[in-house]
Protein backbone atom coordinates (compact mmCIF):
# COMPACT_ATOMS: atom_id res chain seq x y z
CA UNK A 1 0.00 0.00 0.00
CA UNK A 2 1.36 3.44 -0.97
CA UNK A 3 1.63 6.23 1.51
CA UNK A 4 0.47 9.79 0.70
CA UNK A 5 -1.18 11.12 -2.41
CA UNK A 6 0.05 10.53 -5.87
CA UNK A 7 0.31 13.29 -8.44
CA UNK A 8 -2.86 12.15 -10.21
CA UNK A 9 -4.89 12.23 -6.99
CA UNK A 10 -3.70 15.79 -6.28
CA UNK A 11 -4.59 16.96 -9.80
CA UNK A 12 -8.05 15.36 -9.55
CA UNK A 13 -8.63 16.97 -6.14
CA UNK A 14 -7.56 20.39 -7.45
CA UNK A 15 -9.82 19.99 -10.51
CA UNK A 16 -12.82 19.07 -8.36
CA UNK A 17 -12.13 21.92 -5.94
CA UNK A 18 -11.77 24.35 -8.87
CA UNK A 19 -15.08 23.23 -10.40
CA UNK A 20 -16.83 23.66 -7.06
CA UNK A 21 -15.25 27.09 -6.55
CA UNK A 22 -16.14 28.36 -10.04
CA UNK A 23 -19.68 26.94 -9.77
CA UNK A 24 -20.22 28.80 -6.52
CA UNK A 25 -18.70 31.94 -8.05
CA UNK A 26 -21.05 31.76 -11.08
CA UNK A 27 -24.03 31.15 -8.80
CA UNK A 28 -23.18 34.21 -6.72
CA UNK A 29 -22.59 36.32 -9.87
CA UNK A 30 -25.95 35.22 -11.36
CA UNK A 31 -27.74 35.97 -8.08
CA UNK A 32 -26.11 39.41 -7.95
CA UNK A 33 -27.21 40.17 -11.53
CA UNK A 34 -30.75 39.02 -10.76
CA UNK A 35 -30.92 41.20 -7.65
CA UNK A 36 -29.58 44.18 -9.62
CA UNK A 37 -32.08 43.60 -12.46
CA UNK A 38 -34.99 43.35 -10.03
CA UNK A 39 -33.89 46.47 -8.16
CA UNK A 40 -33.74 48.45 -11.42
CA UNK A 41 -37.16 47.15 -12.48
CA UNK A 42 -38.65 48.08 -9.10
CA UNK A 43 -37.17 51.57 -9.47
CA UNK A 44 -38.68 51.80 -12.97
CA UNK A 45 -42.12 50.86 -11.61
CA UNK A 46 -41.84 53.68 -9.06
CA UNK A 47 -40.90 56.11 -11.85
CA UNK A 48 -43.96 54.93 -13.82
CA UNK A 49 -46.21 55.33 -10.77
CA UNK A 50 -44.89 58.86 -10.36
CA UNK A 51 -45.88 59.47 -14.00
CA UNK A 52 -49.44 58.35 -13.24
CA UNK A 53 -49.52 60.61 -10.20
CA UNK A 54 -48.34 63.49 -12.40
CA UNK A 55 -51.22 62.87 -14.82
CA UNK A 56 -53.69 62.76 -11.91
CA UNK A 57 -52.31 66.06 -10.62
CA UNK A 58 -52.70 67.66 -14.06
CA UNK A 59 -56.25 66.32 -14.32
CA UNK A 60 -57.09 67.65 -10.84
CA UNK A 61 -55.80 71.10 -11.83
CA UNK A 62 -58.19 71.21 -14.77
CA UNK A 63 -59.29 68.66 -17.35
CA UNK A 64 -60.20 71.32 -19.93
CA UNK A 65 -56.78 72.99 -19.83
CA UNK A 66 -54.53 70.05 -18.93
CA UNK A 67 -55.94 66.86 -20.47
CA UNK A 68 -58.59 67.65 -23.10
CA UNK A 69 -56.26 69.49 -25.53
CA UNK A 70 -53.68 66.68 -25.62
CA UNK A 71 -53.54 64.63 -28.82
CA UNK A 72 -54.28 60.93 -28.60
CA UNK A 73 -51.52 58.45 -29.44
CA UNK A 74 -48.80 61.07 -28.87
CA UNK A 75 -45.95 60.55 -26.41
CA UNK A 76 -45.73 63.23 -23.73
CA UNK A 77 -43.06 63.68 -21.10
CA UNK A 78 -44.11 64.68 -17.57
CA UNK A 79 -41.87 67.28 -15.97
CA UNK A 80 -42.07 68.96 -12.61
CA UNK A 81 -41.82 72.75 -12.89
CA UNK A 82 -41.60 74.11 -9.39
CA UNK A 83 -44.44 72.28 -7.67
CA UNK A 84 -46.59 71.84 -10.79
CA UNK A 85 -46.54 68.90 -13.18
CA UNK A 86 -46.70 69.61 -16.90
CA UNK A 87 -46.72 67.44 -20.03
CA UNK A 88 -44.49 68.30 -22.96
CA UNK A 89 -43.95 66.70 -26.36
CA UNK A 90 -40.23 67.48 -25.95
CA UNK A 91 -38.06 64.96 -24.13
CA UNK A 92 -36.49 66.72 -21.11
CA UNK A 93 -33.84 64.01 -20.78
CA UNK A 94 -33.55 60.96 -18.58
CA UNK A 95 -35.29 60.64 -15.23
CA UNK A 96 -32.75 59.90 -12.48
CA UNK A 97 -30.10 59.78 -15.24
CA UNK A 98 -31.34 56.34 -16.35
CA UNK A 99 -35.01 56.17 -17.33
CA UNK A 100 -37.08 57.60 -20.17
CA UNK A 101 -40.71 58.09 -19.16
CA UNK A 102 -43.53 58.75 -21.62
CA UNK A 103 -47.26 59.23 -21.12
CA UNK A 104 -49.63 58.41 -23.96
CA UNK A 105 -53.36 59.16 -23.98
CA UNK A 106 -55.77 56.96 -25.91
CA UNK A 107 -59.32 57.78 -26.99
CA UNK A 108 -61.98 55.80 -25.15
CA UNK A 109 -65.08 54.70 -27.05
CA UNK A 110 -68.49 53.80 -25.60
CA UNK A 111 -71.15 51.54 -27.08
CA UNK A 112 -74.93 52.08 -26.94
CA UNK A 113 -74.97 50.72 -23.35
CA UNK A 114 -72.31 53.27 -22.31
CA UNK A 115 -69.77 50.46 -21.85
CA UNK A 116 -66.18 50.87 -23.02
CA UNK A 117 -65.75 49.23 -26.40
CA UNK A 118 -63.29 49.07 -29.30
CA UNK A 119 -65.50 51.35 -31.40
CA UNK A 120 -68.55 53.50 -30.92
CA UNK A 121 -68.84 57.08 -29.72
CA UNK A 122 -65.73 58.82 -28.40
CA UNK A 123 -66.04 59.63 -24.69
CA UNK A 124 -64.60 63.14 -24.33
CA UNK A 125 -64.50 62.83 -20.53
CA UNK A 126 -62.51 59.58 -20.35
CA UNK A 127 -59.01 58.72 -21.55
CA UNK A 128 -56.97 55.57 -21.29
CA UNK A 129 -53.48 56.49 -20.10
CA UNK A 130 -50.32 54.46 -20.63
CA UNK A 131 -47.12 55.34 -18.80
CA UNK A 132 -44.06 53.63 -20.28
CA UNK A 133 -40.63 53.68 -18.68
CA UNK A 134 -37.61 52.40 -20.59
CA UNK A 135 -33.97 51.98 -19.65
CA UNK A 136 -30.82 50.32 -20.96
CA UNK A 137 -29.62 47.40 -18.89
CA UNK A 138 -26.45 45.61 -19.97
CA UNK A 139 -27.02 46.52 -23.62
CA UNK A 140 -30.71 45.59 -23.72
CA UNK A 141 -33.67 47.97 -23.68
CA UNK A 142 -35.98 47.09 -20.79
CA UNK A 143 -39.41 48.59 -20.14
CA UNK A 144 -42.39 48.62 -17.81
CA UNK A 145 -45.86 49.94 -18.57
CA UNK A 146 -48.70 51.01 -16.32
CA UNK A 147 -52.14 51.71 -17.69
CA UNK A 148 -55.31 53.17 -16.23
CA UNK A 149 -58.44 55.05 -17.18
CA UNK A 150 -58.70 58.74 -16.38
CA UNK A 151 -62.04 60.51 -16.13
CA UNK A 152 -63.17 64.09 -15.78
CA UNK A 153 -65.15 63.31 -12.66
CA UNK A 154 -64.35 66.76 -11.25
CA UNK A 155 -66.06 68.29 -14.31
CA UNK A 156 -63.40 70.98 -14.61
Amino acid sequence: MKKGFGLIEIIVAIAIASMVFFSIYELIAAATRLISDNAKKTEAVFVAEEGLEAVLSIRNNGWSAGIAPLAAETAYYPTLEGSTWTLSATNPGPVQSVFTRTVTFHTVYRDANDDISANGTADLNTRRVTVRVTWNQRGQIRSVELETYLTNFLDN
